[in-house]
């Protein structure tokens, strides 16, 4: 339980870090979100690029001015598999399967590169609509990896749940290879 619980505090402080930036530049958590990833989680660097640059950090571009007004689902054409089905617009103005293209175009991309952009256009999407968009399961990863991005980048000690992962996986070696030599040496090797 110590584990979930100072992942727990962990996770404050990463959404702490977001909404301190996000308050200081009077942008979205979103947008702050997107900014301190590509800033390596160096609040100062990007406030100080944020407020000399014109285009807030170089990425003014990328982002959909208002992607409240966009949200909204129905049978439309899928921009990635062209099916027309039960669509999302996912807030860049482009629709996606509900399930099918979601999933494996934005949530499964969500963990593995914390890339919250539209697959056709780049545009960089809502982080809190897509969120609450996922799986359970999806939203657990896309914690840990924001978790464990985060701490990478403040050189702070991998999580509880990386280090079980490489517990349990080095315990399972280490079994295989007793299992073999025990299976060696009986078998007259």
């Amino acid at each position: 339980m110590e584990g979930v619980r100072g992942q727990s505090q962990d996770m404050n402080e990463v959404y702490d870090t977001i909404n301190r930036v996000a308050s200081r530049l009077g942008i979205f958590k979103d947008r702050a979100t997107a900014l301190l990833l590509r800033y390596k989680w160096d609040g100062e660097k990007l406030v100080s690029a944020y407020k000399k640059s014109p285009d807030n950090g170089g990425m003014s571009y990328s982002f959909e001015p208002n992607p409240t007004n966009h949200f909204h689902s129905g049978r439309r054409k899928c921009c990635l598999c062209n099916d027309i089905t039960s669509c999302i617009n996912i807030g860049c103005g482009d629709y996606v399967c509900d399930d099918k293209c979601f999933k494996e175009h934005i949530e499964s991309k969500i963990h593995k590169e914390l890339d919250m952009r539209c697959p056709k256009c780049r545009k960089f999407l809502s982080y809190s609509w897509i969120y609450r968009k996922m799986s359970k399961e999806g939203r657990e990863r896309y914690e840990a990896s924001l978790l464990e991005n985060f701490r990478h980048a403040t050189k702070q000690p991998p999580t509880v749940t990386v280090i079980k992962y490489y517990f349990q996986y080095y315990i399972t070696i280490f079994v295989m290879c007793y299992h073999l030599t025990i299976i060696f040496i009986l078998g007259g090797g």
